[in-house]
């Protein structure tokens, strides 16, 4: 007989378009000089970083168009 196994968790929630990304790390990125390029799903502006820092600042920094809010 399967086991069932329930937890407490909450479903994940629904993610949405506008904050859909892809990471595309260069191939020269360590953990400790992380640089590569952001991709917005929805409109495919691409945008590059080239720390965490920046990286992290950037998923902030950009709107639902891919744009950079001011």
């Amino acid at each position: 007989m399967p086991s069932t196994h329930h937890t407490n968790k909450p479903a994940p929630a629904a993610m949405p378009l506008e904050r859909v990304f892809v990471l595309k790390l260069a191939d020269s990125a360590t953990a400790g000089e992380l640089t590569g390029r952001l991709e917005h799903v929805v409109c495919g502006r691409q945008l590059e970083f080239g720390s965490a820092r920046q990286l992290m600042a950037l998923l902030r920094q950009t709107g639902p168009d891919g744009r950079r809010k001011p």
